[in-house]
């Protein structure tokens, strides 16, 4: 572990602190599917390696400071990068988490990886996708756009690693005030994320008209109706609406945390 840090106290009322660190670890433990054969799904294992990176720091300010009142206004933030630097065999590249999830050589731990939507034809009500394919499956239509290959059928071998949305958040912390009267005092703390992505899997449940057993949103009956719709849902189906990027969203919060008197 490296660490740079540096300490700051400004005519008593002002403190904070930055710190910026690296730190590089071998042999993460990570849990690794299995044959069948071995009688358990997965187990726990040496996985790789891994690096982290990022800042950390604080200030607090005496706004008010007398004999009676007093009135501390204080935040912290913190930005990390990771970064897998070896999997567990030489030549492993790439592996596939769960159902949406990849770690790969050289890019952020747990990069989502899902079939990318393209809309909603105006024309048809079907829903389109992109893909990374020319010729089309029997019953498949592949039609070229500025954005890319669109196909009219969901295929989970059109998955695409996403590198712009990554599940960690690029910047958290909290911040606070705590407001003093002779031995009383007030604290109210609040705590923020921003920058996160989740597949929000609840969301396609409230939405897909085949799912019967779960109640719906409102705007579930916001679907295609007749050609020229547009910001629509797809026409309904027996097969309902399939998992894609539409269904990435932001893990973004400012929470009141806790009052404390």
């Amino acid at each position: 572990i490296t660490n740079f840090g540096v300490d700051l106290n400004y005519g008593s009322r002002l403190k904070g602190s930055f710190e910026y660190f690296i730190n590089k670890r071998k042999d993460f433990l990570q849990l690794i599917p299995q044959d069948y054969q071995a009688g358990v799904y997965t187990i726990y294992t040496n996985a790789g390696d891994l690096e982290n990176k990022g800042y950390e720091a604080e200030l607090s300010y005496d706004l008010i400071k007398n004999e009676n009142w007093g009135l501390t206004l204080y935040g912290n933030t913190s930005s990390i990068k990771n970064k897998i630097l070896k999997l567990r065999d030489e030549n492993e590249k790439e592996r596939a988490i769960g159902n949406y999830n990849v770690l790969k050589v050289g890019e952020s731990p747990y990069l989502f990886k899902l079939v990318k939507n393209a809309g909603v034809s105006s024309q048809t009500g079907e829903a389109l996708y992109y893909t990374n394919r020319t010729t089309p499956n029997v019953g498949e239509t592949i039609t070229s756009t500025p954005n890319g290959n669109v196909t009219n059928v969901w295929n989970s071998s059109d998955a695409q690693i996403i590198y712009d949305k990554s599940p960690f958040p690029k910047v958290f912390g909290g911040f606070g005030a705590t407001l003093s009267y002779k031995s009383f005092d007030l604290t109210a703390d609040f705590t923020y994320k921003f920058g996160g992505y989740s597949v929000n899997i609840q969301a396609l449940d409230m939405l897909d008209p085949s799912n019967f057993s779960t109640n719906k949103r409102v705007d579930a009956i916001n679907f295609w109706r007749n050609p020229g719709d547009t910001n629509v849902l797809p026409k309904p189906n027996a097969n309902g609406i399939y998992m894609s990027d539409y269904f990435l969203q932001k893990t973004d919060y400012i929470r009141f945390r806790s009052l404390n008197i």
